[in-house]
């Protein structure tokens, strides 16, 4: 007999991998700043009404631990949502869950205004860095004016650090591809790859750095440019950093430059065989006249 199909109403929707990383980067970050070690003391603080106790032991549901391994993303659920609960109990905890990077990460179609709205939200001492001031008549406008990004800004932008630092490149890397500006996502890459130091040693972040490195270069390739109308997709090498003894982003970024430099001196090396052959082409074909 064939099976009865299901209705949709009774599948849970399927996690995205983007949304599993950020709730646990979420779960980490309410764990840390309420310094309690394990899933269940931490909703025995945010939750208590869930815990309870029967024949004299307490009993807990599975919901936060699911939370901690990214098996379940917090959801609203009879008008209350985990992240809110957390984020009154330990504030700025919210932001790894509502992060931008999530969206970018997971594919989803974002606008130019809306890349603005996320740069401005930004702390002030970015907001400053990336964005021009503009007098209070110019302040509805829909589009941010961004101060010239250049490698003296990119670099500064990485000296911030953390979680506002790597946002601020992904962001601005997207812009350049939103804009068509190869030259902006560049530079963002590069403040992006010089960031991840500090965003290894935050607390909250340290031990899913490089996961949520891949995570990003898989969204966002190295773009390598044969020529001007030729571009490649290639894999970032920062996921072999370690085996390959690259431990600063100097030294990444120069080895990320040398295949370029390698294929722009083989393409002018090709080029330049090339115009020999046809010179002596035409000096052959030339005596060949002559002498008929």
């Amino acid at each position: 007999m064939a099976k009865k199909p299901s209705k949709p109403g009774n599948r849970r929707p399927r996690r995205h991998p983007i949304d599993a990383l950020f709730t646990r980067l979420w779960f980490r970050a309410v764990a840390l700043g309420l310094g309690l070690p394990t899933p269940g003391k931490v909703e025995r603080h945010i939750q208590p009404g869930r815990v309870t106790r029967k024949n004299g032991r307490q009993v807990r549901s599975s919901r936060w631990y699911s939370y901690k391994v990214g098996r379940r993303v917090p959801t609203l659920r009879n008008g209350v949502h985990p992240v809110d609960l957390a984020e009154q109990a330990c504030r700025g905890t919210a932001r790894y869950f509502h992060s931008p990077l999530k969206r970018l990460l997971r594919g989803d179609t974002v606008s130019r205004a809306w890349i603005d709205e996320q740069l401005l939200a930004l702390p002030a001492q970015l907001v400053e860095l990336l964005v021009l001031p503009l007098s209070e008549a110019c302040s509805s406008l829909p589009v941010a004016f961004l101060q010239p990004f250049d490698d003296q800004r990119a670099r500064q932008l990485a000296s911030v650090g953390g979680l506002h630092a790597l946002e601020a490149a992904v962001l601005l890397m997207k812009l350049g591809e939103v804009t068509a500006s190869p030259e902006l996502r560049r530079l963002a890459r590069e403040a992006y790859i010089r960031t991840q130091p500090s965003v290894r040693t935050e607390p909250v972040l340290s031990t899913m750095a490089d996961e949520l490195f891949a995570c990003i270069d898989d969204v966002f390739p190295r773009w390598l440019h044969l020529r001007q109308d030729l571009r490649l997709e290639v894999m970032s090498l920062n996921f072999f950093c370690k085996e390959a003894g690259l431990l600063t982003p100097d030294e990444v970024l120069a080895e990320e430059n040398l295949p370029h430099t390698i294929l722009k001196l083989a393409r002018i090396a090709v080029e330049q065989r090339v115009l020999e052959a046809c010179l002596r082409a035409g000096q052959q074909d030339r005596k060949s006249r002559a002498a008929a």
